[in-house]
């Protein structure tokens, strides 16, 4: 019998954000509730197993999914799971990065993604992002702002309002901070930036 292992994605936009294998009850779906302090650790999309990146985002359990049933392993998916999107539950690995001369831009409230050409003239790409505060009071949880939106077809710029939660209260982050900034585009990816305000 293969080795299965679960996966944990951003349903908005298809990326894998961790996968989770278990020697006990393999085949049973993975409870996202059973995460311990209810949230995923994205280490700034580099490998997991070597432990580069020192930047870490905490994402928070309530905004993931997880596949509906336990696949077969795949270790690309367990040690570098920003490079992988789900398609119906099936892992692949994304192929497109964003066009070199792309700009993201954090701003106070809203996050700005201009590309040299319009990325879809088919269809809007859904996009997700996470602002995490980068260097919070020693003991303090650090502050998180998750927000989503679209890239509308042929539209080469958008601008995404920061949030407190999907589809929350516009928000502003405080000055003279420093954030980290993941940003997701459906089919390409992942972007990570760290920004001072």
């Amino acid at each position: 019998m293969s080795r299965k292992m679960s996966v944990i994605y951003v349903p908005d936009t298809g990326h894998a954000v961790a996968g989770v294998s278990r020697t006990s009850d393999p085949t049973i779906p993975f409870d996202l509730t059973s995460l311990g302090g209810g949230s995923v650790i994205v280490r700034n999309g580099e490998d997991v197993l070597a432990g580069t990146g020192g930047e870490e985002l905490f994402i928070p359990s309530t905004v993931l999914k997880v596949t509906s049933q336990p696949i077969d392993l795949d270790e690309g998916v367990m040690f570098t799971p920003l490079a992988y999107a789900l398609d119906h539950d099936t892992p692949h690995v994304i192929g497109s990065s964003l066009p070199a001369a792309s700009t993201t831009t954090l701003a106070i409230d809203k996050i700005t993604l201009t590309v040299p050409t319009a990325l879809s003239t088919v269809s809007d790409l859904e996009i997700w992002s996470q602002v995490q505060e980068a260097s919070p009071i020693a003991g303090a949880t650090p502050e998180i702002r998750i927000s989503t939106g679209s890239l509308p077809k042929n539209a080469t710029t958008v601008g995404i309002q920061l949030t407190g939660s999907p589809g929350g209260t516009p928000i502003t982050l405080p000055t003279g901070r420093t954030y980290y900034l993941l940003l997701l585009v459906a089919e390409y990816q992942s972007f990570f930036s760290t920004t001072p305000l």
